[in-house]
């Protein structure tokens, strides 16, 4: 049996973006589960790649909607092993349509303890950045108590968050303005991008 790899996706985009994301999260609520795909895996392929004759490939060998770990105007999913990378890649491209300077963040993590951040953002519809960190246990001196591991994790975490954003908003440009007010807690200089 796969681990679990939980992620909850948030956006960042114009009121287009935003309009979207609340239709999704709608559709993928629909029951569609069959004989063959007791899970509803098959509300991700419909949701997300209706009309598409190509196989979908979501990054993980399952995706399932998992909507009782986001909060309004997130989307939650459930994965074997790994966060549904290809999946991100996919949402990102078709908001791209909506808004060229749409962001994609997963957070996720896994029941193997890793802890994941995951931002994506097109330069065209076929194109897609990325940027991703991920600590575990294995980052941090041994002997801490849980409870100090736990926010010794989540302080790492962030700081890697941090690194990562100034490289994305550095390496494309327009996308500081999106995420200025919702990364605040990043303490980045902000008036240094766009």
């Amino acid at each position: 049996m796969a681990n679990n790899c939980w992620s909850k996706f948030s956006f960042f985009g114009n009121k287009k973006v935003i309009d979207q994301i609340r239709k999704w999260d709608r559709e993928l609520a629909e029951p569609t589960a069959t004989p063959e795909d007791s899970e509803c895996q098959s509300a991700v392929i419909r949701v997300f790649y209706a009309g598409l004759v190509d196989e979908s490939d979501l990054g993980s060998k399952w995706v399932l909607p998992l909507p009782d770990i986001a909060d309004p105007g997130e989307i939650g999913f459930l994965s074997a092993w790994v966060p549904p990378n290809k999946l991100q890649d996919h949402i990102t491209a078709l908001l791209f349509s909506l808004d060229k300077k749409a962001v994609v963040k997963n957070y996720y993590h896994t029941e193997a303890n890793v802890f994941g951040i995951r931002y994506t953002t097109a330069y065209d519809s076929e194109n897609i950045y990325s940027q991703e960190t991920a600590v575990s246990e294995d980052d941090l001196v041994l002997g801490q108590a849980q409870g100090a591991v736990e926010e010794a994790l989540g302080e790492l975490l962030t700081e890697r968050e941090r690194e990562i954003v100034e490289y994305l908003i550095d390496d494309v440009s327009g996308r500081s303005k999106k995420l200025r007010k919702a990364l605040a807690y990043l303490d980045i200089d902000w008036d240094d991008y766009d």
